[in-house]
């Protein structure tokens, strides 16, 4: 059985926009709620300058989680765009260049991240 997926250019506005932004509101939520266990466990748990350290850098984590969303939205448009104009070889160079400049990101921050982490027990 296959489904083919209906663009988001045709029906109901609302509801094509809804199911869009959805997973984003999901992960922002989980994001947050994410930080506010955090917060809580660290607080109750390993006092109050530990929890210190780890409201300060919520900012941090914020910002950087911004920023690289902000950098795959704008690729998203790129690749959007050729979608849209069914030109089928630029899309595929724009989704390999997206992966591309994605995967070694991901490379520098995961390492780069842990080595901040350094907790002093």
């Amino acid at each position: 059985m296959t489904k083919t997926a209906a663009p988001m250019t045709s029906g109901s506005i609302w509801k094509q926009m809804t199911f869009f932004a959805m997973p984003i509101f999901l992960g922002n939520l989980f994001q947050q709620l994410y930080n506010t266990v955090d917060s809580l466990i660290v607080g109750n748990f390993l006092g109050s300058s530990a929890l210190a350290a780890v409201s300060s850098s919520g900012s941090l984590i914020f910002m950087l989680i911004g920023f690289l969303s902000g950098i795959s939205a704008g690729a998203g448009v790129i690749v959007a765009r050729f979608f849209g104009a069914g030109d089928e070889k630029n899309l595929q160079r724009a989704v390999f260049l997206r992966s591309r400049v994605s995967s070694p990101k991901m490379k520098f921050w995961q390492p780069a991240s842990s080595g901040w982490i350094r907790p002093k027990v």
